[in-house]
C-alpha cells in the first residue's frame, strides 16, 4: 500500500477517535499518531547473516 495512501487512513482513523472521545463527552481531545520503521542487518566475517524488518502504528489519545 503506498505511503500516502496509509497516511490517509491513519488520520481517517485519528479522527474517528477524537470523535467519538468528544460524543463520550469528553470536552477537550487530541490524537497523536506513531508510525515506525526498523531495519537491522546483521553481518558475520563480511557475509550477510540474518535481517530483519519491523513497522508499527499507534495512537495516543488523550
Amino acid at each position: 500500500m503506498p505511503s500516502s495512501i496509509r497516511l490517509n487512513l491513519l488520520e481517517d482513523r485519528a479522527a474517528e477517535l477524537v470523535e467519538q472521545a468528544l460524543k463520550a463527552g469528553a470536552d477537550h481531545c487530541d490524537c497523536v499518531i506513531a508510525r515506525s520503521q526498523s531495519l537491522g542487518i546483521s553481518v558475520r566475517d563480511g557475509k550477510l547473516e540474518d535481517t530483519d524488518r519491523s513497522e508499527s502504528d499507534s495512537f495516543s489519545l488523550r
